[in-house]
């Protein structure tokens, strides 16, 4: 199969633009939608299809200015980052309080994409089926319209709870209308569909489908629902499974898990693809010192920066370290080392003047074995198994084996290691939230300096445009 994934969207990306971008785009008030019907004859409109559901993924990187809001949503309440010295970006300072206001643009943005891909995804499972085409590339393209989907639908029930759950494509305005449904019913849809997913998506990706969803990248998403729902049986055996499957294994060097000539590598499972020339990430920006000049024709906004707490936390000889964090970089103009307060060093890109082709990486293998660390330990304890899968983890970042003897000890130490290991790939907030916990104790309280966590803050608020354009949508208390 030929990818395309950064290339060929334009044509079939008019068509997963249903839900909640109605209101926004159009005008007037349509009786329906343009039926798609017509476009999906052959395997190539089948291709076209699952690449208009890829094609949304790179808009939470990139989409808006800089690829913002991921980061804002995702890393600025956690206790790993800060509003950097001298920015004052509202949106920013109000998620790094938890004052989480409705109005806030990167909910809107977040709702509105993902709801962009569910509506193309929706699309692909509902037309696809109908061409008549190879059987094995159609099931292939079905289950990554399935992994996707669940892809979606799972950060948004974490991020806003129940939210609506639309299972087939927008083709009317009253189909926008819809209620939220309960947390239980789209968890049971996606876990239904990276089940189904997983049986017919490829255990490799060749280099021309790099970006698309493996048996491994489902099986791991899977793993992590489970492990959101603390059903931590199925989330050891499930990563089990990709651990056992000999397709994946550690970087020998961590830092290698950042670069753009070493992407799409052996601990990457799934990756949002970028590419300079065709459709740059700029996401980088955000962590560059402030206006210091160590890289031209880059905007070095310096807006999201490491706690104290955080940045002194690492053990001595933690090689992540390093990697994570820099205090000097040389002036691009070639006056001299200019020095600063810790910023984030691991997106930074040498090449990235004019755009930048690094990836993304949402899912990798060292956090697969950190589920397995995680959920064998609440199942059986820390057995040999628990402990050589965060301990392969450790040997990497030059650490020793850790030495937690009973049950709560281990599952401290696998949720430090996840905040070292996994920092600021958005991967913390979430952390944070299913196990309430934050570095200085329980997170109901939690005092970011700016503010103080609340109960409600547990999801964000559905986003005012949705709540304005939708009477059938409830707030979330609080809000």
């Amino acid at each position: 199969m030929k990818s395309g994934i950064i290339l060929k969207t334009i044509t079939f990306a008019a068509l997963t633009f249903g839900m909640s971008s109605c209101q926004e785009f159009l005008k007037e008030q349509p009786e329906s939608f343009i039926s798609p019907g017509a476009y999906y004859r052959n395997s190539q409109d089948a291709i076209s299809a699952i690449n208009a559901v890829y094609a949304i993924l790179p808009r939470f990187y990139s989409g808006v200015a800089y690829g913002e809001s991921p980061f804002f949503m995702l890393e600025m309440p956690t206790d790993q980052a800060n509003s950097g010295v001298g920015v004052s970006v509202i949106d920013q300072d109000r998620l790094d309080a938890f004052n989480f206001d409705p109005a806030v643009r990167h909910f809107r943005l977040w709702w509105q994409y993902s709801y962009q891909g569910i509506n193309a995804a929706n699309t692909v499972l509902k037309y696809v089926p109908e061409i008549k085409m190879d059987l094995g590339e159609q099931n292939r393209i079905l289950a990554e319209a399935r992994f996707c989907r669940a892809y979606f639908y799972f950060d948004l029930v974490r991020l806003f709870g129940g939210v609506p759950l639309i299972s087939k494509p927008t083709a009317e305005v009253t189909d926008v209308k819809v209620a939220r449904d309960s947390e239980e019913k789209i968890y049971e849809l996606i876990v239904q569909d990276l089940i189904e997913a997983e049986k017919a998506l490829p255990v490799t990706i060749q280099n021309v489908d790099q970006g698309r969803a493996s048996k491994g990248a489902a099986q791991t998403l899977l793993a992590k629902v489970y492990l959101t729902q603390k059903n931590w049986a199925a989330a050891a055996s499930k990563a089990e499974e990709v651990v056992n499957s000999g397709v994946y294994s550690l970087f020998d060097d961590y830092g290698d898990n950042y670069k753009v000539a070493t992407k799409n590598g052996k601990e990457h499972i799934f990756s949002i693809q970028f590419d300079k020339v065709i459709n740059s990430s700029n996401f980088h920006s955000w962590f560059l010192p402030r206006y210091r000049g160590i890289q031209a024709g880059i905007e070095e906004f310096g807006a999201i920066t490491p706690t104290n707490d955080f940045y002194q936390s690492f053990q001595d000889g933690d090689q992540r370290k390093a990697v994570n964090f820099y205090t000097q970089y040389p002036a691009a103009n070639g006056s001299g080392i200019v020095t600063f307060e810790p910023h984030i060093f691991k997106y930074f890109d040498t090449g990235a003047a004019g755009g930048s082709s690094e990836n993304f990486t949402r899912i990798r293998f060292a956090e697969t074995l950190l589920i397995l660390a995680e959920a064998e330990n609440e199942v059986n304890g820390p057995t040999a198994k628990a402990k050589n899968a965060i301990n392969l983890v450790r040997k990497r970042a030059k650490l020793g084996e850790v030495s937690a003897a009973d049950k709560d000890s281990f599952r401290q130490a696998v949720l430090k290691e996840r905040s070292w290991e996994l920092c600021y790939e958005n991967n913390r907030w979430f952390d944070m939230l299913r196990t309430n916990t934050a570095i200085s104790g329980p997170l109901v309280g939690y005092n970011s300096g700016t503010g103080v966590f609340k109960e409600f803050n547990k999801y964000f608020p559905i986003p005012q445009r949705e709540i304005d354009n939708n009477k059938s949508l409830l707030q979330n208390p609080g809000y």
